[in-house]
């Protein structure tokens, strides 16, 4: 169509094409072969468009670091009440309360199509107490690593990714939900069947003023995928 040379093999014995003429010669306009090496690459082009995931990682299913922190976090059972003893119309939780500079570690081995890629992340929180509220700032923190088999435990995890969130009228027993963080890099070199492991961190008071625990709800972890061939 560009008006260069056939190259060979481009028309075929018994091929359909369609020419057209532009006043000095004939340009190939479309064949059958060319519409099905588009469509072809179209596939392929498809198949390596990243598709975005989520997956949610419950407070409840997290476990508390034991190094080097100290000391370990606690979990600790919210069970709301209304007069009279019965239960509040409002979710019951097994929750993780995390004090500043407290943090919680989960694994997770990534379904088929991840594309061993950075992921980011959003907190999912609340303020658990009676107590007068006072403070407007929280900040989570999300580093990983990814392990291979017969790799030894003792592996560092990647840089730290925050989020600092302002809620500026705070109110005990309700959910908030942070921003969606810049990229986390996990350590080592993520391969497909990895186990990788996880720690997120409540940030020091200079970003977070929260006193006391704040419960950690969960994380909703996003990622890339690709579909394989």
């Amino acid at each position: 169509a560009a008006g260069s040379a056939l190259i060979a093999g481009q028309i075929v014995s018994g091929q359909v094409i369609r020419l057209t003429y532009d006043g000095t010669g004939f340009r190939l306009y479309s064949a059958v072969a060319d519409i099905a090496d588009t469509l072809d690459q179209a596939i392929i082009d498809l198949l390596a468009t990243p598709i975005i995931q989520t997956i949610w990682i419950p407070g409840a299913t997290m476990f508390p670091s034991i190094s080097p922190l100290a000391p370990p976090n606690s979990f600790i059972v919210e069970r709301n009440l209304v007069s009279g003893g019965t239960e509040a119309n409002i979710p019951q939780f097994v929750n993780l309360g995390l004090a500043v500079g407290d943090s919680a570690q989960f694994t997770l081995a990534f379904p088929n199509g991840w594309n061993l890629g950075t992921v980011t992340f959003q907190p999912y929180w609340m303020i658990a107490t009676e107590l007068v509220i006072t403070g407007t700032k929280a900040k989570f923190q999300l580093a990983g690593v990814a392990m291979s088999s017969a790799q030894a435990l003792s592996q560092a995890f990647g840089t730290a990714v925050g989020v600092e969130q302002t809620v500026a009228s705070p109110v005990a027993y309700t959910q908030y939900i942070g921003s969606v963080s810049a990229a986390v890099t996990l350590a080592n070199t993520p391969a497909a069947g990895d186990l990788c492991y996880f720690k997120v961190t409540r940030v020091a008071a200079s970003s977070d003023d929260f006193p006391g625990d704040l419960t950690l709800l969960g994380v909703r972890l996003v990622f890339s995928e690709t579909l394989s061939t």
